[in-house]
């Protein structure tokens, strides 16, 4: 019993969602079932030290959780962050109760390289001396929700293969859709290194971005316009970021 909820104590680290109970310097998780219950706390000294109950009962008592990676004790100086930035997040990408959802996904995306790309947009349409002409690229097969693949969008680089139209037209798998995407990618990309604009004969209109007017192009099925992706979920991240730039978040990060 105690093997299996130290796996979930460490369960309780990685996650992120629903079901946690806050209070002044720590937080309680349950498991599904509301039989196991751990209490993770930082100790005056700054150790992150925890607790476990079964049913009610005690069974782990407060104890440093002793994780040390070579010779750093990773729950040395720990700190927790402060509710409400958890929470805005928590809302924003919700998680599921027993599987990982596309809002893990769709965080994991937005952090990596999504809230990046539309801050860099933002700031080059503010202060830089050329327009910025944003893409979102989408194209990808709707697999069926009993798929494990369902949810899933582009894979980070598929795209390039359809700037340079480097598609195989034989493969059964790809389809006239891929082939009029890479066509119009084709177009757009060689128009931009020719004039700065995307924009020409044979392909729709694409907008320059502005934080004003925020469009972006979608390439995918067919190329269109439309606001920027998960916007209001990239204003949550965007105050993360920012909250991390002050002083506690500066402090929380080291």
């Amino acid at each position: 019993m105690k093997v299996l909820i130290r796996v979930f104590v460490l369960f309780f680290l990685l996650s992120i969602g629903v079901g946690n109970v806050w209070a002044a310097g720590g937080v309680k998780k349950a498991s599904p079932d509301k039989k196991i219950e751990v209490w993770v706390s930082v100790t005056p000294e700054g150790r992150l030290s925890y607790n476990a109950k079964s049913n009610g009962i005690e069974v782990l008592e407060t104890s440093p959780f002793g994780i040390v990676v070579d010779g750093l004790d990773l729950g040395d100086g720990a700190k927790i962050v402060s509710k409400p930035v958890r929470t805005k997040i928590d809302e924003a990408y919700p998680a599921g109760e027993s599987s990982v959802p596309k809002t893990a996904y769709d965080l994991m995306r937005d952090a990596a390289f999504g809230w990046q790309t539309w801050s860099w947009a933002r700031l080059q349409s503010e202060t830089g001396r050329s327009k910025v002409f944003y893409y979102y690229f989408d194209q990808h097969p709707d697999y069926p929700q009993d798929s494990p693949m369902y949810g899933y969008g582009s894979p980070h680089g598929q795209d390039v293969a359809y700037v340079f139209q480097y598609l195989d037209a034989s493969n059964p798998q790809t389809s006239e859709s891929d082939l009029e995407i890479s066509e119009a990618m084709g177009t757009y990309w060689t128009n931009f290194a020719k004039y700065g604009d995307p924009n020409g004969e044979g392909v729709p209109e694409w907008p320059s971005f502005s934080a004003e007017d925020p469009q972006v192009m979608y390439l995918g099925p067919t190329p269109h316009v439309g606001p920027v992706p998960s916007s209001e979920s990239l204003q949550v991240l965007d105050s993360y970021f920012s909250w991390r730039r002050t002083p506690e978040g500066a402090d929380w990060a080291e």
